[in-house]
């Protein structure tokens, strides 16, 4: 079972852009062994419901004005995004009918040994479905990678060894529908029409649930429609998210994440053709944020949708698809034994894969801070000198505490006009939550540093302050304390002794209580940066007075609070817990509540406008939506940031 840095090792593979290595079954069937008939019923309802819904909208669109970047008597149907992707759902939900047909067709009249044990019309085999997992690229031999296998009695037997005896077995049935065989050097790939399912597949999923993203949070709050939505719109711009949603649930298509240049290269192409339109007349635009006339506005909306919103949202996707493979796993072990088997279970040859790091993520105890070495809240990730780490430290800190003075004392001389106080905006609330963290950082530092001398050191491998820490020290900060080293293993450590050392060791694993604040500090300003920095330019800067003009306090506390973020993100080697996400979502509610608390004084201290107490509604909407939705996605962005950062380390070893 693959780790889950190699996994991600994998997905970063350049062959990952294209769309070999997977079997062709898993394109035209359910990822839950669902019956053939019910299978088909499913795709047609799908199709018609979707198909339905696009002909409603182009028949009746003369009615639609006025609302999210209409412009009256301008634009035709076909000129807007929202209308393009529920297009290009409905060629996907089609052409994924047709592709289930001409498989289940082919393989009926032409059966082959791969498609043994599918029925016709009944429940696939256990054996064919679990076949399904085993991805094609497992036969390569040394260095190919078990990517979401389904365990067999043959792999418990010979595992432990590499390329075990089993593959023979399972590269006879290698066989596709188009006549493909795998090979050692000459990754398969499905017949061209699975491969356009699975682009039309990945394109649709990250551009449908961009469009939701996108309507919700900028356009729907600033348009005439608002607080109402008619049947219509929210059938183009919420439910074709719940349908990519459902897919994403029963479709066994793989997902990659290197396919997000696909919802990528579709966008790109509708701002082309936006920039024609607009170039015919410059008074065609069809929505604020992509209005032509003001350039800098539309390419900083692009450039935050390219490199942030749609990854950020590709990235949800594919946990969700571990999710699911998660859940399928038990599911089918249930179902062979009668219960849940491990996936392996010699715990001396046991390494987590991405299905057992996200089980592993969402247990109770990883909302605190036991299991990890209090060192790698001290050191860098990179075996530098302690100096330089201080010294880094040290310039982070005084960048940072010098923005957040200067930002404070000339607030009044920048916003002569305005009647709010500085602390008043979670902006800067979030730039002192940043200087804090960093002074607390190097204050940490230093006591920890202080703490373990020389003397106490030498027995450990570290070296001295002027010198880079051992090799063997260094790899030993990342040998994680709890159950044996199983998680972020680095390989060549030593694991940890049997038995019952390893809950002693565990219960007294606990950083000091100054290393957990720091960490909860890690983790709450991380996700607050990012958010600051999304919602202010994709929200609050393209209708503010400032616009396309920012000043360089501005761009300090809006735009470089997050870049600092990213770099302390490489560079610490603080690790990253997907169920410390409370810590921001804390963050943010305690803002909400002191927001709260001030309008009550005054009903027109109305700091921002979407978070107007006067409008109840829309203010506990974007409290949902950020909190349910962004925060969430932020938090995963920074996890699966600190996976990339572990593989790269790992990888330089």
């Amino acid at each position: 079972m693959v780790g889950c840095m190699r996994t991600l090792r994998h997905e970063f593979k350049w062959r990952n852009l294209g769309f070999g290595g997977v079997r062709a079954e898993r394109f035209c069937t359910s990822h839950w062994r669902m019956p053939v008939l019910l299978y088909f019923t499913y795709r047609i309802g799908i199709m018609v419901y979707v198909l339905y819904w696009l002909d409603y909208s182009s028949l009746f669109s003369n009615r639609k004005k006025g609302g999210g970047g209409w412009e009256d008597g301008k634009n035709s149907w076909g000129d807007y995004l929202t209308n393009w992707t529920y297009t290009l759902l409905s060629i996907y939900v089609t052409w994924h009918v047709i592709a289930s047909i001409i498989f289940h067709t082919t393989a009926w009249l032409f059966p082959r040994p791969s498609s043994a044990g599918l029925l016709c019309w009944g429940r696939p085999s256990v054996e064919f479905h679990k076949g399904m997992f085993v991805e094609l690229d497992n036969i390569g031999g040394e260095g190919s990678d078990r990517y979401e296998q389904m365990p067999t009695d043959e792999d418990e037997e010979n595992q432990g060894t590499e390329g075990g005896g089993g593959t023979a077995d399972v590269e006879e049935s290698l066989t596709f529908a188009g006549g493909h065989r795998a090979s050692d050097h000459d990754l398969p790939r499905p017949s061209w029409y699975l491969c356009l399912l699975w682009l039309l597949y990945s394109a649709i999923s990250g551009s449908a649930t961009f469009v939701t993203v996108v309507y919700f949070t900028i356009l729907y709050p600033s348009s005439g429609l608002y607080p109402k939505l008619d049947l219509e719109n929210m059938q183009v711009h919420l439910l074709n998210s719940c349908v990519i949603l459902l897919e994403h649930l029963i479709s066994a298509i793989p997902y990659r994440l290197l396919h997000v240049v696909y919802p990528l290269l579709y966008c790109l192409i509708y701002m082309v053709f936006s920039l024609v339109l607009w170039a015919k007349d410059h008074q065609h635009y069809m929505y604020k944020i992509l209005n032509w006339n003001n350039p800098g506005l539309t390419i900083g909306f692009i450039l935050i949708s390219a490199f942030i919103v749609i990854p950020l949202l590709h990235c949800l996707l594919f946990l969700v698809y571990k999710a699911k493979s998660v859940a399928k796993a038990d599911a089918a072990f249930a179902e062979v034994t009668g219960q849940i088997t491990p996936t392996v279970s010699k715990p001396a040859d046991e390494m987590v894969g991405c299905k057992e790091t996200l089980r592993r993520e969402f247990k109770w105890k990883n909302l605190g801070f036991s299991g990890v070495r209090e060192e790698r809240f001290c050191n860098p990730q990179w075996r530098w000198p302690v100096w330089a780490y201080l010294l880094y430290r040290s310039l982070f800190m005084l960048y940072v505490l010098f923005w957040l003075a200067y930002s404070s004392g000339s607030f009044h001389n920048r916003e002569p006009t305005s009647t709010y106080k500085w602390y008043a905006f979670l902006t800067n609330w979030t730039y002192a939550f940043l200087a804090v963290y960093a002074t607390w950082h190097l204050i940490a530092a230093i006591i920890y540093h202080t703490l373990t001398s020389v003397n106490a050191r030498r027995g450990t491998g570290e070296s001295s302050c002027c010198m880079r820490p051992s090799e063997e020290f260094h790899k030993s900060l990342f040998t994680e304390l709890d159950e044996e080293a199983l998680y972020e293993r680095v390989s060549g450590t030593e694991r940890g002794g049997g038995g019952g050392g390893s809950s002693d060791r565990l219960a007294a694993s606990r950083p000091p209580w100054y290393l957990c604040l720091l960490w909860i500090l890690y983790s709450a300003v991380s996700s607050g940066a990012l958010m600051v920095t999304v919602v202010y330019f994709l929200v609050l800067f393209p209708f503010s007075g400032e616009f396309p003009h920012v000043d360089v306090v501005n761009f300090q506390v809006h735009a470089v609070n997050s870049f600092l973020v990213l770099a302390e993100h490489f560079i610490s080697a603080i690790p990253y817990r997907l169920l410390h996400v409370v810590y921001p979502m804390l963050y943010g509610l305690l803002y909400m509540l002191f927001n709260l608390y001030y309008w009550t004084t005054d009903h027109s201290n109305v700091v921002y406008p979407i978070i107007d107490w006067n409008k109840p509604g829309i203010v506990v909407g974007y409290i949902a939506g950020i909190g349910a939705v962004l925060l969430p996605l932020f938090h995963a962005f920074f996890f699966l940031q600190y996976k990339i950062r572990m593989a790269l380390f790992r990888g330089s070893l």
